[in-house]
């Protein structure tokens, strides 16, 4: 089985639910619980806006680093992680990490 599929399969396999406190757009001060489908209690979840999401945890032994688009399933009210993302683990993190300053330039350049 190829990694990337293996990666995919993890990804998917890591899908239970929690509750995370999520700022709300109106007042720094008030915050909401959004039920999130798919992450454990341990995992560490910050909103980036536009519903999308990047997640820290650790599936069988690994850390991942999960850059994801959720979406409000209308009938229960829960953010459900879409198709949308990627899940990189700690290597893969580490080098996008080291570029960031390149990486930002570039963003800075075509502005």
């Amino acid at each position: 089985m190829s990694s990337k599929r293996r990666l995919q399969e993890d990804d998917d396999a890591d899908l239970e639910s929690e509750e995370v406190q999520k700022k709300s757009k109106t007042s720094a001060s008030t915050t909401k619980t959004t039920k999130i489908v798919g992450k454990s209690s341990d995992d560490k979840v910050f909103d980036i806006g536009n519903m999308k999401k990047v997640t820290v945890s650790v599936f069988k032994g690994r850390v991942l680093v999960n850059i994801r688009e959720f979406y409000e399933d209308k009938t229960t009210g829960e953010h459900k992680p879409g198709s949308k993302g990627i899940a990189l683990n700690i290597d893969q993190w580490s080098q996008l990490a080291e570029q960031f300053d390149e990486i930002k330039a570039a963003v800075d350049e075509r502005k």
